[in-house]
């Protein structure tokens, strides 16, 4: 999936499989130390792999943290059908009720319409604080990212 030109249009490279691999260890890692993460997604019919989604801490390289974002990936095969909203959805109620959070962030690149449609669509607002992405190589055109916000019910 993270070789994939498609899935990875807007991020500024795919990955081979050693960036994989570490991205996985990555995500393992976090899971490990915070007991959530980004969880694996798999079709109900046939247990297929189809992407991921779920939480992750901010990066401190990004003005904004501490910060919990909510994030997805799914191999474009399963694009459209709605699975990326109704799984961020469930984590979205996931963050709110199990652990107690009171707001989540999602960004990416401005051009990112899809990934903005799905923001939009589990509830989350537009701050209006553009921001250049430092992990992305200065004038790209990927550099510019959109921050979303959600708010969530206080226990």
């Amino acid at each position: 999936m993270n070789q994939s030109k498609r899935v990875m249009k807007y991020f500024p490279n795919t990955l081979d499989n050693n960036q994989s691999d570490m991205l996985a260890s990555r995500i393992q890692k976090h899971l490990t130390q915070h007991n959530w993460g980004l969880w694996a997604l798999e079709l109900k019919e046939t247990k297929e792999f189809i992407g991921f989604t779920g939480l992750q801490t901010v990066s401190a390289s990004l003005s904004f943290q501490p910060a919990t974002e909510i994030g997805w990936r799914l191999d474009s095969r399963f694009w459209l059908r709605g699975y990326a909203t109704e799984a961020a959805l469930l984590v979205v109620r996931y963050a709110e009720k199990q652990l107690n959070m009171q707001e989540l962030i999602s960004f990416t690149a401005k051009v990112n319409l899809p990934s903005v449609g799905v923001m939009r669509k589990i509830g989350m607002s537009n701050t209006n604080n553009n921001f250049m992405h430092p992990n992305v190589p200065e004038g790209h055109p990927l550099q510019e990212h959109v921050l979303y916000r959600l708010l969530l019910a206080k226990s």
